[in-house]
């Protein structure tokens, strides 16, 4: 819900709670973890490019096997018009398995 406020800063502040959480702790909860990464993914599209980036960096901290339910959606985002986008993409694809992809 918070990632859909009105408000930017409330936006930036709920993406970078959920950069903090530590996926490590979290991995008994693949569906929360799954839901983050789609709301991450999403995220890309904002209009706000400090949203896009921790979208990103979000996406760069969740576990691999996490991303790798989503590989299709992140490696479409290698055409994202935003090279910050596209440069933590690559980033995020290099973590993943090279069966994954």
């Amino acid at each position: 819900a918070m990632l859909e406020h009105s408000d930017v800063g409330v936006r930036n502040a709920a993406v970078e709670v959920l950069a903090k959480l530590d996926p490590s702790g979290l991995t008994q909860h693949a569906a929360v973890l799954s839901e983050q990464a789609e709301a991450m993914i999403a995220k890309l599209e904002h209009s706000d490019g400090d949203v896009r980036r921790a979208a990103v960096v979000t996406l760069g901290e969740l576990e691999p096997s996490v991303l790798a339910q989503h590989v299709a959606t992140i490696v479409a985002k290698l055409e994202h018009p935003d090279g910050r986008v596209r440069r933590a993409v690559v980033e995020v694809l290099v973590r993943l398995e090279p069966d994954v992809l």
